[in-house]
């Protein structure tokens, strides 16, 4: 067998492989600068280059060109109504003779629960009202079955005072109101017509868990929705809780977004004209340790919701509708095993032994919450 030509073949491949082998080099060695001791220059580039003195500076980049100033020409306004446009009116002050200015207790079982802390209205969330001299007694529909009652007759409400407040907590189920937005809608529909307003009568709103704000604005627009036009509220009802100071700006963002609908509802619709009361509102003393309650951190963190957000309590609002609110039920004037929050070692209690489960009776000593809220000036 002839091996020359495949000897040829395998020398000439070498060849070729060589060649190429020196050229790679040659041009390696005219990229990279000669090395006077003969160690391989770095590639990698100094932090800092310095600018030649005979080397032009790269010239300043030139600035975007700053436009004309402009002057607006005022837009034709909009309107959706017969032109020309009436502005919306200016909110009036909520009137010096609305029942629920200043100070009021939820829950009290005495006429002293109410008079010895210096507050002048109560309720107890029903309908029913008493007959105590001197205070204001406000009538509540808690939830649809109490709404049956008045539509049967079984229930009337008696007095003086014409104001509803709305449904209670309507969001949290099964022992508060229970209403989804659309159950409400409709029986807030036949509340308007029970309680009508050239009558005289107030309707304060459903007044949600503080949880849950948005329920008030969705049952609102529900309301437009179903009946093309808004619902009756002359004042948002609130609750208001502090237990801690984590507590104290999320409250004050609620009342922040309650005045903000407030406004608007009486600017647009004449709707909301006696602002935002406080129908639920107190601090939590949490049961320390050695039994006692820590009524001091507490009391602090509720002057800091009022310090933040809506001034002190009696100072209600005597130039806008919602500068502030308007009144403010402390909740609640005794302990209880169902309205209370013992049960998670809290007392709100204005009156008589934290958490003791005991009879309460007219006369019993304040709390520091009721010596606190009592010491709050009214207007």
């Amino acid at each position: 067998m002839n091996k020359w030509p495949s000897l040829l073949t395998g020398i000439t491949i070498g060849i070729l492989i060589a060649a190429i082998g020196i050229l790679i080099a040659a041009g390696s060695a005219a990229a990279e600068p000669p090395s006077p001791n003969g160690v391989r220059p770095t590639l990698e580039p100094p932090l800092h280059l310095p600018i030649d003195a005979t080397e032009t500076p790269r010239p300043t980049q030139t600035p975007y060109p700053i436009l004309p100033t402009l002057t607006p020409t005022p837009a034709t306004p909009i309107c959706w109504c017969e032109c020309p446009c009436t502005p919306p009116p200016t909110p009036q002050p909520v009137p010096a003779d609305f029942p629920l200015r200043g100070k009021g207790v939820a829950g009290p079982l005495h006429p002293d629960d109410v008079t010895g802390v210096g507050a002048t209205w109560r309720y107890n969330w029903n309908p029913s009202i008493g007959d105590w001299d001197g205070i204001v007694d406000v009538p509540m529909i808690r939830d649809a079955s109490q709404l049956d009652k008045l539509r049967s007759g079984e229930w009337d409400i008696g007095g003086d005072v014409k104001i509803i407040l709305g449904f209670n907590e309507p969001d949290l189920c099964p022992n508060q109101g229970c209403l989804t937005v659309e159950e409400a809608v409709p029986l807030w529909r036949e509340i308007e017509a029970m309680y009508p307003a050239d009558e005289g009568w107030l309707l304060g709103s459903p007044a949600p868990s503080p949880n849950n704000s948005t329920w008030l604005l969705s049952f609102w627009y529900q309301y437009l929705h179903t009946y093309g036009e808004v619902p009756r509220i002359d004042f948002i009802a609130v609750h208001v809780y502090v237990w801690h100071w984590s507590h104290v700006a999320r409250m004050a963002g609620l009342i922040d977004t309650y005045q903000s609908m407030c406004e608007s509802w009486n600017k647009n619709h004449d709707q909301c004209t006696y602002g935002l009361v406080i129908t639920e509102g107190a601090a939590g003393a949490f049961r320390q340790t050695d039994g006692s309650y820590d009524y001091a951190s507490a009391i602090t963190a509720w002057d800091a919701f009022r310090d933040y957000e809506i001034g002190p309590v009696a100072d209600a609002p005597t130039s806008t509708v919602k500068a502030e609110t308007t009144g403010h039920a402390w909740y609640t004037a005794h302990d209880d095993p169902y309205w209370g929050f013992c049960g998670w070692d809290i007392t709100t209690a204005l009156w008589g032994e934290p958490c003791s489960g005991d009879p309460h009776v007219a006369g019993e000593p304040r709390t520091p919450f009721g010596d606190y809220f009592a010491g709050l000036e009214t207007d």
